[in-house]
């Protein structure tokens, strides 16, 4: 187990996208699993980069990243809040890196922090 200050790292996954297709990570829980789904766009209008989240079910949820896709890469600067899972508060940290109409790398780190009672 890896343990950051008061945050046990549940998961850490290294990910290069096939064809531009949604990438689909599920992490077990006690009574239910979780299902994120990550996709990547292109808003020409849009400047700058950002993050869509989309409620499928109370299981499963898509999180869209937008503009993200240069060499350089981009990500997150603060830990992400993504509900609970195993009666604690789940959270995610993420970078991307791209090659221009090659796909993209993402890094996806998910942690378990505080309790919680309705977890």
């Amino acid at each position: 187990m890896v343990t950051i200050g008061k945050y046990d790292l549940l998961e850490s996954i290294t990910v290069i996208d096939i064809d531009s297709e949604p990438i689909s990570v599920t992490l077990d829980g006690d009574e239910r699993g979780l299902t994120f789904i990550f996709s990547f766009a292109k808003d020409e209008k849009g400047k700058g980069s950002s993050i869509n989240y989309v409620k499928k079910d109370d299981n499963t949820a898509e999180i869209k990243i937008i503009n993200v896709d240069d060499f350089l890469g981009g990500g997150n600067t603060e830990l992400i809040s993504l509900g609970t899972l195993k009666k604690r508060k789940l959270y995610y940290n993420f970078r991307v890196f791209g090659l221009q109409n090659s796909g993209n790398t993402i890094i996806l780190n998910f942690y378990l922090g505080e309790e919680v009672d309705n977890g």
